[in-house]
């Protein structure tokens, strides 16, 4: 270093570059790999909990964003241009007023609303189980042309402040997963986003005397398009 100098006057060094070459092959119970790719197995995951670096972490973080009813991790997972499609019974039942798609912009005012402290809601229970997985990759030379297409299996439970009524989705969702082109993670990681959600048709609705009501996922985000609580009646429309 030019402008340091170490104990006694010495001269200090530093290492200012590390080229990592390649090993060789050390048997068949050694892992071979780089001492690049060892350290970066180790990089402190909790320094950034949301990092969306694989298809599997973006479904992870929207679970755990439901459950803690975290309105900016759930809709980090959400591309711009994102689209919900409710399922068919709920679009074409005239009481409902369901949309046959909406876009981010909504998911956002939909959850400010359920979130919200001031909502009814009082606990979000949610487990989404994968039971298919479709990797269609378009060009193997380009990683940003990838897409995932995810069917998950839904155990969701919003529960409501007057001591007795929980709204329970069960139909399985079906995600479509890509790139995320405007975003990289800490280390240069690609990070993905869910750009397309499907609420597949489930059992119907219907009320439980233990004060269930089933319905489907898009149907209980319905209910929160506007903050109905605070007009003392539930407003419908979009």
């Amino acid at each position: 270093v030019s402008d340091a100098n170490g104990r006694d006057g010495r001269t200090l060094w530093e290492m200012f570059e590390w080229e990592d070459t390649e090993g060789w092959d050390a048997g068949t119970r050694v892992e071979e790999t780089g001492w690049g790719a060892i350290k970066y197995l180790f990089l402190e995951s909790l320094s950034e909990p949301s990092r969306r670096t694989s298809p599997a972490e973006v479904i992870d973080q929207l679970e755990a964003a439901y459950t803690a009813m975290n309105v900016t991790d759930y809709i980090d997972c959400l591309s711009e241009d994102f689209v919900f499609y409710p399922c068919e019974m709920d679009v074409q039942n005239p009481d409902l007023d369901i949309p046959s798609e909406w876009y981010r912009s909504m998911e956002q005012i939909i959850h400010f609303n359920m979130f919200d402290a001031a909502s009814p809601v009082t606990s979000v229970q949610l487990t989404l189980t994968n039971t298919y997985v479709f990797w269609d990759e378009q060009d193997p030379e380009d990683p940003l042309d990838d897409i995932y297409s995810h069917t998950e299996d839904v155990d969701l439970w919003v529960n409501l402040n007057d001591g007795y009524v929980s709204y329970l989705a069960d139909a399985p969702q079906h995600y479509l997963l890509r790139v995320d082109p405007d975003e990289v993670g800490p280390y240069g990681e690609l990070m993905w986003e869910i750009y397309e959600w499907y609420d597949l048709d489930g059992e119907g609705r219907g009320g439980g005397s233990d004060g269930r009501e089933n319905d489907t996922w898009g149907g209980i985000k319905a209910m929160f398009r506007e903050p109905w609580w605070r007009q003392g009646s539930r407003h419908e429309g979009f």
